[in-house]
Parts: C-alpha cells; structure tokens; sequence
C-alpha cells in the first residue's frame, strides 16, 4: 500500500504541475460522493471507539491517496486528451492478461501462490494470516483452492474478474477479435475455478439487466448455446458440477462445499451486530475490521469479514 501510494501522490503532483503551466480545468464532479464519504468518514472518527485514532486516520488516509488520487488524474488527463483513452485501455488490457495467466498457472499448484507469498515476505502485510491454509482450502470442495493471481484475497481477485469481464464486453468494438476471444474465455474459466462463487452470481445479474435493456434476441441465442455448451463440459468433470451446482444449494445439503450455507451467513451477520452492539451509533472505527485482522487475524464467527455487509455494520 505504501508503494503504492507514493505512485499516486506522484502522478497527482504530476499533473497538479501540468494543470499549472498549461491552465487546465479540472472536472471534480465525478468524485463529488466519495469527497462527501471520507469527509463524513472524518468527521465522527473522534466518536468511535473500537481502535486508536491514529490507526483510523492513517488508514483513511491511505484508502484516500489510493482511491482518489489516481481515479482523478486519469479522469482528467482523459477529458483534456482523449487520445490517451487508448494508452489507458491497453494498459487495462495488458493487466487482465497478466492476471488472467497467472491464475491460471496456479491452478498447477494449488494453495500455493508464490508471487503473493514474495510479496508477503517483503511488506509484512497480511503477516498474522495463514495464506496458505486459506489458499488451500483443501477440504472445501473447490478444485485449485482458492487462487488469488496477483491480488491477496481470493474475492478481490473475483471482484477483478468480474469487472474485466463487464469492461472487456464494453470495449469489444475496439479490441483486436482474437484477443477479445482469448481474454474473454480465460476471464470466463478463471471465474468457474477461482474459489469465489459469488463472481459467478454478480455475472447472472449483469448479463441478465443487459439482456432486458438491450433486447437484443442475436446476443440472447448466441448466449444459450453457448450456456448449453458450457453445461455439457462441466457435466463431463463431475468435481467442477458439484462446485458450481453448491451455487443454488442454499442451504449447503449436499455438504460437498463449505462456506455458503444460510445458516453460517446468519450467524456471520449476527456476529458482526453483536460486534457493533459495543458502539451502536458510531461504530467501531475506520477499517475496523482490518484493524482486528492485523491483530488477532480471523474472527471467530465472522471469519474474514468477506462480506462487505458485516464490514459496514462493525466500522
């Protein structure tokens, strides 16, 4: 995060020079709701009390260096030259390859993921944490593990799949037609393999809001052979069915995969109130929920906090 943060402070020092010299305009409007967020967010630190003033704001200030930073000098550089639109999306492009082969070089070694683990080694970040359990998750019913490709969590790696599937269908008119096929099959694959389940559920909502808006019948036929397809392949890997079929198996009745279950859900939800019960009003603090994983690493009941819900209820 560190590193991180220096990059941004530097691309927006950059371009505060750039703006200078040239007397840019500056667009602020887009940013104009998180602004509001981390102001508020700010504002009532002073009356939470779950962790250390100072541990919140440093945190804050390193969630606004990195996401407000670099999202706002590319905005701009956008508007006021539209020619680097292009250098953007290539970069993009070059990321979700990246990602894309990675995760699927670690589906030859499962649990294991030896770029993050150099990574941990280096930053110390996440050091109180057994990744390697995590990873593995040898007795879930998943196929890999949990795999991670260059992010540290699993379900932030999930999160990137499903975005870049979304984003790659988006730009598909001006991406090369093998490329878009190539990346467009290796997001789909990663998405069915990577442990996180719920990528899979965003995608339906996606693609089911696309096809109500955009009425298109073309897309529609294209996207039910191509389902049918896919379930002929996965009926053929008895392992993969059982994963992917634990998706509708609310209630987990099979057994066969763990960690999605209404009841354990239920009980994470409760946790995170009983948490919160301590400071109902304010909540605990800014990132909270990372502050006790530095700590004391999984919770109890709530496990990593994966949900974003129970994260909102305790800070």
């Amino acid at each position: 995060v560190w590193g991180a943060n220096v990059v941004n402070t530097a691309f927006l020092l950059s371009y505060i020079v750039y703006f200078i010299r040239n007397k840019r305009s500056v667009d602020w409007k887009p940013f104009l709701p998180f602004v509001v967020y981390f102001v508020m967010t700010l504002l009532i630190m002073p009356f939470q009390t779950g962790m250390p003033m100072i541990e919140m704001f440093d945190q804050w200030r390193k969630d606004v260096m990195m996401y407000l930073f670099l999202p706002f000098v590319m905005w701009n550089v956008m508007k006021d030259d539209p020619s680097s639109v292009k250098l953007f999306r290539n970069s993009v492009l070059v990321g979700v390859t990246v990602a894309v082969a990675y995760g699927l070089f670690l589906t030859t070694m499962p649990g294991e993921n030896p770029y993050q683990m150099i990574m941990l080694l280096i930053s110390g970040v996440g050091a109180e944490i057994d990744w390697y359990s995590y990873y593995g998750a040898f007795d879930s019913g998943r196929l890999f593990g949990r795999i991670s490709s260059v992010f540290q969590h699993p379900m932030q790696f999930a999160l990137f799949l499903g975005l870049s599937l979304i984003y790659l269908f988006g730009v598909r008119d001006k991406v090369p037609r093998k490329l878009f096929a190539i990346l467009m099959l290796g997001l789909v694959v990663m998405s069915m393999i990577c442990g996180v389940r719920s990528v899979l559920g965003g995608l339906a909502v996606a693609v089911a809001y696309y096809l109500v808006v955009g009425r298109n019948a073309k897309f529609f036929g294209a996207l039910l052979v191509l389902a049918f397809v896919g379930i002929l392949i996965v009926l053929q890997i008895p392992e993969l069915a059982v994963y992917l079929g634990s998706i509708v198996d609310i209630n987990n009745s099979t057994g066969a995969v763990s960690g999605s279950s209404i009841d354990m859900r239920l009980d994470q939800l409760y946790g995170a109130v009983e948490e919160a019960d301590a400071n109902p009003i304010w909540g605990l603090g800014y990132s909270w929920t990372t502050y006790y994983q530095t700590l004391f690493g999984n919770h109890p009941v709530c496990l990593a906090f994966e949900s974003l819900l129970y994260v909102i209820i305790c800070n």
